[in-house]
């Protein structure tokens, strides 16, 4: 009886720490985000679209996301509760190093979708939001000095 309370405090510790992390990425990716963006940018790679999802589901039970559609199982719907919850773990709980590597890999996975992926009316804001996201994950203060024009 004690080892099987030892073995769940201990899932639930390693949740827990998994969900400390998918929230740092998910306020990357920004108030909305799917699961599709989050297995591209988690350091957890191993982590498969249902222990991402059963994560999420813990998330959403303490009240800190909202599951928005799960019609697809492999880019789950999310999005934060809050405003000022997304802002705060962005804030406090990154890290410039850990900001810059997952604002870098969620350039890499934005510019590896197919152009039809993009509706032609978020295009432009689309492009901005990539740009930013290039820029922070390059620590360029200045857009002029992106590589790319």
């Amino acid at each position: 009886m004690q080892k099987r309370n030892q073995k769940q405090n201990l899932r639930k510790k390693e949740i827990f720490i998994k969900g400390i992390m998918v929230l740092k990425a998910a306020a990357v990716i920004g108030e909305e985000f799917g699961t599709a963006a989050l297995k591209k940018i988690l350091p957890l790679r191993e982590e498969t679209n249902g222990s991402l999802a059963q994560i999420l589901k813990e998330l959403e039970q303490n009240d800190l996301i909202e599951t928005l559609d799960e019609t697809d199982p492999k880019n789950i719907l999310c999005r934060f509760n809050k405003s000022l919850l997304r802002e705060s773990v962005y804030q406090v709980m990154l890290f410039k190093d850990q900001k810059q590597y997952l604002h870098s890999q969620l350039a890499e996975y934005l510019q590896s979708l197919p152009t039809s992926v993009l509706d032609p009316h978020q295009s432009e804001l689309e492009l901005l939001k990539l740009r930013d996201h290039v820029m922070i994950g390059e620590d360029i203060q200045d857009f002029k000095d992106l590589p790319l024009k």
